[in-house]
């Protein structure tokens, strides 16, 4: 099996099940609305894994078998996490229930937090409108119901195993040295799966 098909099948058994667990993640009021959209869900998780190796996808998919096991929903968790920032009086009274993680953990997730971040202000820089259309940039604009991509990324990379973590780390800072941006490559498969060739067409399309 080629890596590219090896991807193809890890992202489709990873979508499968983080759908199973995002469609059942308990909200206040009552189901959000894009847990009744699995087509945008589908392009945005698939958008985002498709820029990881098979190493990292095989490590998360493990984290999603072993929280299946022990009666977890990660999904919830993520959203748990962010409400740090988001919801603090409130993550006051759940966090005792979150799983702990550890030091170690945090640094390097804080270490792939920022190289994110500054792939993002990168995008910023360069397709203004395009980027202007998703969630602002840092914690520090974080609100009730605002959560930004460096809240939201913290939440989710909370949820991986250490293994998972390490793995991305690695992957991240080799990505870097290599002069990609893993951002960019993942809102380059969004806009594709909404019918534009590349970033540029979408950013002119939005002068219109």
């Amino acid at each position: 099996m080629t890596e590219e098909l090896q991807k193809h099948a890890l992202i489709s058994q990873l979508i499968e099940l983080e759908w199973n667990f995002f469609r059942r993640v308990r909200n206040v009021g009552g189901p959000a609305t894009c847990q009744s959209q699995p087509d945008t869900f589908h392009l945005m998780r698939t958008s985002q894994l498709q820029t990881w190796s098979p190493e990292v996808l095989e490590s998360y998919l493990e984290d999603l078998f072993y929280a299946a096991a022990e009666g977890r929903n990660p999904l919830s968790e993520k959203y748990a996490y962010m409400m740090e920032s988001t919801s603090p009086l409130e993550y006051a009274h759940i966090k005792a229930r979150l799983p702990v993680i550890s030091e170690e953990t945090m640094t390097e997730i804080r270490k792939i937090t920022d190289i994110y971040l500054a792939w993002e202000q990168t995008l910023q820089e360069r397709y203004p409108r395009l980027r202007s259309r998703g969630r602002p940039m840092t914690a520090g604009q974080d609100g009730a119901n605002i959560t930004s991509v460096e809240t939201y990324l913290l939440g989710e990379l909370k949820t991986y195993s250490a293994k998972t973590v390490h793995l991305l780390l690695d992957y991240v800072e080799q990505a870097q040295q290599e002069g990609r941006n893993l951002a960019e490559e993942n809102l380059t498969h969004m806009v594709r799966g909404y019918g534009y060739p590349d970033l540029a067409e979408a950013e002119g399309a939005l002068v219109q």
